[in-house]
């Protein structure tokens, strides 16, 4: 597997408009995207934990990643409805990512009938 430079992948858009984040709650999210990042099975219940908690908190971030989760079944029961009720509250919370999430679900047919 390749070694990915992840920071090398970061960058701050400077037009999107999104809600502030709970501090403790973002601290969740980014504890489970760290784990994530070790690309290790025996971390996929406490990811999926954080995830929880910080969602719990309205963290749009944690929110997709559920849905991600949802959709390809990892920690959970694959459950399509699940995930597009997330990208739905992200939405709701008028988080530009939630509509792009949405529109890769309709493109790919997560959610709808094909």
């Amino acid at each position: 597997m390749e070694n990915i430079d992840w920071q090398s992948l970061d960058f701050t858009c400077v037009k999107e408009v999104n809600p502030p984040l709970d501090r403790e709650a973002d601290q969740w999210y980014r504890t489970a995207r760290n784990l994530q990042k070790k690309d290790e099975e025996k971390y996929y219940k406490e990811i999926f934990d954080f995830y929880i908690k910080a969602a719990e908190r309205n963290h749009y971030k944690a929110l997709i990643w559920l849905s991600t989760l949802y959709v390809d079944g990892i920690v959970v029961k694959a459950d399509e409805r699940i995930a597009v009720e997330y990208v739905e509250k992200v939405i709701r919370l008028n988080v530009p990512a939630g509509y792009y999430q949405m529109g890769v679900f309709l493109e790919q047919g997560i959610g709808v009938k094909q």
